[in-house]
């Protein structure tokens, strides 16, 4: 088998419960970002 069929396998099988839920889209979580605004404050405990 080639890498990327490898990789898409093994992403089936990671998501395979989010998949029996309709309207789940994997690929806008895939596509997203994360912003942490505020991380001074955890230092100080």
């Amino acid at each position: 088998m080639t890498e990327n069929k490898d990789v898409e396998i093994k992403k089936l099988r990671m998501y395979a419960r989010q998949q029996l839920i309709d309207g789940w889209t994997q690929d806008i979580l895939d596509n997203g970002c994360i912003m942490i605004v505020g991380v001074g404050a955890l230092s100080m405990l």
